[in-house]
């Protein structure tokens, strides 16, 4: 949408102005009408599926770097799976093969209850990424019973509310495996140190 320069009675709407005092959700009818451009910014975001990925991967990860633009979890949840499905098209015309660890159990390609058993491993072990792009794999399974529909997306929401305190998580294990690092590198530097000295008494 854009915003008009002049609306039905020859008035010039001040558009960002007014959506700031929030007249798009008071005044939606004048508003889309004439500032459909400020009230309605198209979100454009690339989704990238890189070499030894899958959609569910980059669909998570995507829903991960923008959730800060959708209006709730369920407006996420909505928008991942459409953007996993036109990827899924995508990619299929492309001809690409993701990793058969992603998408088999065994020999065969994992079924929905597979992905879904998986799926919940991997969130009791606080892995909600795995998590997530698991279930999303689920969900893009045809033929699924309603029931284990909203299981799963009971389940992806709850991923996608947890992916930060794993990031967190993920951080301080780094932080603290950089601190053990840095005291190795004292102890080996200190006895390289004894070495020497050894060496000048002898």
């Amino acid at each position: 949408g854009v915003d008009k320069e002049v609306d039905a009675n020859g008035e010039v709407p001040q558009c960002e102005e007014w959506a700031a005092q929030g007249e798009c959700k008071n005044n939606p009818d004048y508003m889309l009408e004439n500032c459909a451009g400020t009230c309605n910014p198209s979100r454009k975001a690339t989704v990238s599926v890189y070499e030894g990925e899958d959609v569910a991967i980059a669909a998570f990860r995507f829903a991960e770097e923008n959730s800060s633009q959708f209006d709730s979890s369920t407006d996420t949840q909505k928008v991942v799976m459409e953007t996993a499905q036109k990827l899924q098209h995508v990619l299929e015309e492309q001809n690409y093969t993701p990793p058969k660890e992603l998408t088999h159990c065994g020999k065969r390609q994992c079924s929905a209850g597979k992905l879904w058993k998986r799926a919940e491993e991997m969130r009791k072990a606080d892995m909600h990424d795995d998590a997530g792009a698991d279930l999303i794999r689920a969900l893009l399974k045809t033929g699924l019973e309603v029931d284990f529909v909203n299981r799963c997306e009971r389940s992806l929401q709850w991923a996608f509310g947890s992916i930060q305190r794993q990031r967190e998580r993920e951080k301080r294990e780094a932080i603290e495996e950089a601190k053990i690092e840095a005291r190795k590198e004292e102890e080996r530097a200190a006895m390289e140190e004894a070495l020497e000295r050894k060496k000048e008494y002898d």
